[in-house]
């Protein structure tokens, strides 16, 4: 076979990875910008307690310090509009130097102004201000998570807010970056158990000590990098953009892996471990899997980042998914529903959309329904190239007017990631699909609550 990048993502599809992040940032988007100022200025609170003082004072912030200054020097309105502003992605000025910022500078640029809230120099949210049911909820999420999770969903927040630059990546300008100091020796002696390839240790090695042309130059030309629930970076200069915006003094600590020879002379690789980012030191680690896939010169052609979904995941080094052989659901017999799954992972799309009534309608996580066979195709076939379902288990009942509904919990491996799901559908008496609806779920926990 021929490696792309699509299928290296596809390698050791068991590693289960925190979809409570996923699925907690598109709830914070589905929140207006008033409510999502609040989300931050709380969650950046909590968080407070955490972080380690060396970082935001090792941040020198560059260009954003000036843009910091001038919002502390307006009035209460002004300021409360700028971010407002930043989280419309308004074509302001402001909004669009907020937006070539690295993602180091805009958390510490929201870090900045939440400490100037609690100062009170900055305007904050009003004494005794109740956070309306929804956000009150995703805060209570974001809360419930380990630093490390949380961390990473404020980063998918914060680094989408702005004006959207009209440049290339190429011909972005470039921002100061912020420089932490390591309060610890980097760690360059790698040991890594079940593992002894050389461009695996060199990498962390490498990684740990800021070395990020070193790291650069062990990957292939065409190789990739895939950072945890974002897209493939590829490219040499597309890589060493991403390290410098995304791992400085990051100490990554891998434990233990695996290595074996496939096709055409490539080696795949999993390794687990631990990683302190500067926001926390030692205060928290993250749990992490890199999956790499080295090219028969025993260069990088991918590796994937992982941010998993408990300690547990750190033992998990098989190849596959436990699931195997014919499609069977525990609890579930009904045709049109093993019939979805069956139709959906073979890629016929309208096999799918022709188990739904000529009303049913499917929707997904955080969008409205889609109705009707048509419609249905079309957005299977411009959203779910590439996924697979791996249902496990569920209940069924019969309410009234002979309508049966069923719960069913799983797990949807896409491109990039792997998620716990859970599917509930609606049938009408002659079998056909009416409703399904498509729910992340926070943890993996959820998929044992099957709930009538």
């Amino acid at each position: 076979m021929t490696y792309t990048i699509a299928s290296a993502q596809k390698m050791y599809p068991s590693t289960q990875v925190a979809s409570a992040v996923p699925a907690t940032v598109e709830r914070f988007k589905q929140l207006n910008a008033d409510d999502e100022q609040a989300v931050l200025w709380f969650a950046y609170t909590e968080l407070g307690r955490s972080i380690t003082p060396a970082a935001p004072g090792a941040a020198r912030l560059g260009l954003a310090q000036a843009v910091l200054d001038q919002i502390k020097q307006m009035s209460r309105d002004e300021q409360r509009q700028v971010m407002i502003d930043l989280a419309n992605k308004a074509d302001t000025p402001i909004s669009r130097s907020y937006a070539v910022y690295s993602v180091n500078t805009k958390l510490a640029f929201w870090y900045q102004l939440a400490e100037w809230m609690k100062e009170g120099t900055v305007v904050t949210v009003p004494a005794g201000y109740q956070l309306p049911s929804e956000a009150a909820a995703v805060l209570q999420d974001i809360k419930g998570l380990e630093p490390g999770k949380q961390i990473t969903i404020l980063r998918n927040v914060v680094v989408d807010m702005g004006c959207e630059p009209s440049f290339t990546p190429s011909e972005q300008p470039k921002s100061e970056e912020p420089q932490f100091t390591r309060t610890e020796p980097a760690i360059t002696q790698i040991e890594v158990e079940g593992v002894s390839n050389p461009t695996v240790l060199n990498y962390f090695e490498a990684m740990n000590a800021d070395k990020f042309d070193d790291a650069v130059a062990l990957f292939a030309t065409d190789g990739a990098l895939q950072p945890p629930f974002q897209k493939p970076v590829v490219g040499h200069e597309a890589i060493r953009r991403c390290m410098d915006q995304e791992c400085l003094g990051l100490r990554m600590m891998p434990q233990q892996g695996v290595s074996e020879s496939v096709e055409e002379g490539y080696t795949q690789l999993k390794v687990t471990g631990k990683v302190q980012t500067p926001w926390f030191g030692a205060n928290a680690g993250m749990n992490l899997a890199w999956r790499f896939l080295l090219n028969p010169q025993g260069k990088i052609f991918f590796v994937a980042i992982d941010l998993l979904a408990s300690p547990k995941e750190l033992l998990n080094l098989t190849r596959q998914f436990a699931y195997s052989g014919d499609l069977k659901i525990e609890g579930i017999e009904e045709p049109a529903v093993l019939r979805y799954f069956e139709t959906f992972n073979a890629g016929d799309f309208e096999a799918t959309a022709a188990l739904f009534a000529e009303e049913g309608a499917m929707q997904p996580p955080f969008e409205s329904p889609i109705t009707g066979a048509e419609a249905i195709t079309s957005y299977l076939n411009s959203e779910a190239q590439g996924m697979k379902l791996y249902p496990r288990e569920g209940i069924i009942e019969t309410p009234e007017e002979n309508h049966t509904q069923m719960q069913v919990s799983g797990q949807v491996q896409t491109p990039y990631f792997g998620v716990n799901v859970a599917w509930y559908f609606t049938l009408n008496p002659e079998g056909e699909i009416l409703y399904t609806r498509i729910k992340l779920l926070a943890s993996p926990k959820e998929l044992l609550s099957l709930k009538r």
